[in-house]
């Protein structure tokens, strides 16, 4: 919640053996997470960091840019899940799930945005799709399911979004279903 990850983020804002990158990106981080509720924190973790030893001047504007390229008014959707109904339900099933199954491991646990896309597109087709966000190509929009879906991933992929895609295409196959990812 925005109390406990604002107080972590405090406390390596705070540590002296923590290179002043790293500081400045714990605090975008979290300001991209928190920018709506979080106003006053973000202002405080700004301070900290311009008092911080060896933050240079430039860093400090690093904020603002941010906000004005990919703020929570520019993105086009809700990368974190929090103001969706399906967000919300996904919070409430996770909690649940994981006090049964116990711990699970770090880097398998996080679910990214493209999975959700995913579960969209199969379940309601092409027009599942907002068409400011993602491009058809061919004929246009239909609510016909596409049995080809070619991703493209600027920079590259993550392990976890790799992941998604083998396992789309391993629950898909014998459907017909393909997913690449270029």
């Amino acid at each position: 919640n925005l109390t406990e990850s604002f107080n972590k983020v405090e406390t390596v804002v705070e540590d002296p053996k923590v290179v002043w990158q790293d500081k400045l990106r714990m605090v975008l981080l979290y300001a991209l997470r928190y920018e709506l509720e979080g106003e006053r924190e973000i202002r405080f973790l700004e301070r900290s960091l311009k008092d911080a030893p060896n933050m240079p001047s430039h860093a400090m504007g690093a904020w603002q840019c941010l906000k004005k390229h990919a703020g929570v008014a520019v993105r086009g959707c809700d990368i974190f899940n929090k103001h969706t109904v399906v967000g919300a339900a996904k919070n409430m099933v996770r909690k649940h799930v994981e006090g049964i199954r116990g711990v699970e491991n770090a880097l398998t646990r996080h679910l990214p945005l493209l999975a959700s896309r995913l579960a969209a597109l199969k379940m309601a087709g092409v027009s599942a799709l907002r068409d400011s966000e993602f491009k058809v190509l061919g004929g246009g929009r239909s609510s016909a399911r596409p049995q080809e879906i070619i991703v493209f991933m600027v920079g590259g992929a993550t392990y976890a979004e790799a992941r998604v895609v083998a396992d789309f295409n391993k629950e898909n196959n014998a459907k017909g279903l393909r997913l690449e990812t270029l």
